[in-house]
């Protein structure tokens, strides 16, 4: 038997903003209309466009890879949803259709995380110093001693610091040659976790 333990964090649930944590068979009974409404909070109505600030935890299929208003060829099929194969699932965004097949989403530069699942800049930073330090693990012994010999520190300062170990021998990714801050986007991030 699954066994889930629901934190109550809605400031309507708790007038002291406490987060107290009850398993379900323990929770109080003055506080079981609560359980049942923050959970119907989180779960989602299926409805509406997602925006930043809320804290909902909606599925849907992967219906906005492909740009049919833009062209035939672009159309790409929905990936999960049937009865056989679910799965794979994505965040719920509730974006409009495109004009060409109402079945697919439309994109837009936003991509809709979770508040408590965004990486903040403490994250994102440690995110990026665990990459290039995995990365140094595997790489020539000439990178190994320049990270080493440039960090006498655990961390990265700036992102200059990041960059200046590609100007020694390495090509600096295109994606940072655009634009040195495009890595942090929530959408780069979404490609690189369905990559």
């Amino acid at each position: 038997m699954l066994v889930k333990e629901v934190e109550f964090t809605n400031p309507c649930c708790l007038p002291n903003h406490d987060t107290i944590t009850y398993l379900p068979s323990k929770t109080p009974a003055p506080l079981v209309y609560y359980r049942q409404e923050e959970l119907k909070t989180l779960r989602g109505d299926g409805t509406g466009e997602r925006k930043e600030w809320e804290r909902i935890y909606d599925y849907d299929v992967y219906n906005d890879l492909g740009e049919p208003d833009k062209n035939a060829t672009m159309a790409r099929p929905i990936l999960g949803g049937s009865n056989t194969l679910p799965y794979p699932r994505r965040g719920r965004t509730g974006r409009k259709p495109t004009q060409k097949d109402p079945k697919t989403e439309s994109r837009s530069g936003y991509v809709y995380i979770p508040r408590d699942e965004l990486l903040g800049h403490v994250k994102s930073s440690d995110f990026l110093v665990k990459t290039l330090d995995l990365a140094a693990q595997h790489a020539t012994p000439q990178l190994r001693s320049l990270v080493t010999s440039q960090r006498s520190q655990s961390e990265f300062n700036t992102f200059e610091e990041v960059l200046s170990l590609f100007t020694v021998n390495f090509p600096l990714p295109k994606l940072i040659q655009v634009d040195t801050s495009a890595w942090m986007t929530d959408e780069e991030f979404t490609r690189e976790m369905i990559a």
